[in-house]
């Protein structure tokens, strides 16, 4: 009914899940506490409602409180800040990714789903993987073959998840702005530093 109503299709897999619960407690109607998916998801987003409810395997129960969303949303942030770095690294570089990826780290992710849908092993794949971006973007001088490997497998494996990743659009306008927060930095002018920084917060870049 739903993909005859809006022509898309639902889903490609069917499992049935654990139990929900809300506050340790579990959800049904009798005790007032059911929740709307569109609800969660407006509230939320749908990256962060991903993330949170492939988090546990779909065999054991899923909390729903302050501190499991809180939980998830700094998780997310640990993968998706890195990957974010990586791509304006590379443009402020004027290094052009091209589509290669870590295909062992991406294989293994692809494995642990293949294992009754074991995201948490998934999961902990995507974190190996961040660990070895990060580690690449730590370099004094990175190197951007190995960089666009770890974040386009990366990139892979958040889009199974249905996670979209928003990549930065970095021009000469951004570039040029970096290029002065870093010399304001460098002559220790931390008046125009925290000038640019706040211009580059505000595009979303930092």
């Amino acid at each position: 009914q739903q993909e005859a109503m809006h022509g898309n299709t639902l889903a490609n897999y069917w499992v049935h899940n654990a139990m929900v619960n809300i506050d340790g407690q579990k959800m049904s109607k009798s005790l007032g506490n059911t929740m709307w998916a569109k609800d969660v998801v407006l509230s939320l987003g749908t990256n962060l409602t991903r993330w949170l409810v492939s988090s546990v395997h779909y065999r054991k129960e899923l909390n729903f409180s302050d501190e499991t969303i809180e939980t998830a949303r700094k998780e997310l942030d640990k993968v998706l800040t890195p990957l974010k770095q990586s791509y304006i690294k590379a443009a402020l570089a004027d290094y052009v990714m091209d589509d290669d990826y870590d295909k062992e780290s991406y294989r293994a992710f692809l494995d642990c789903l293949d294992d009754d849908m074991n995201t948490p092993n998934a999961y902990a794949v995507i974190f190996e993987t961040v660990k070895k971006l990060n580690q690449t973007l730590r370099q004094r001088e990175i190197d951007f073959a190995q960089l666009a490997l770890y974040s386009n497998a990366v990139e892979k494996m958040l889009n199974v998840l249905g996670i979209v990743v928003d990549k930065p659009v970095i021009g000469e306008v951004e570039k040029e702005l970096f290029a002065k927060w870093n010399q304001a930095k460098a002559e220790k002018d931390f008046d125009s530093a925290d000038k640019y920084r706040n211009e580059l917060v505000e595009k979303g870049l930092l």
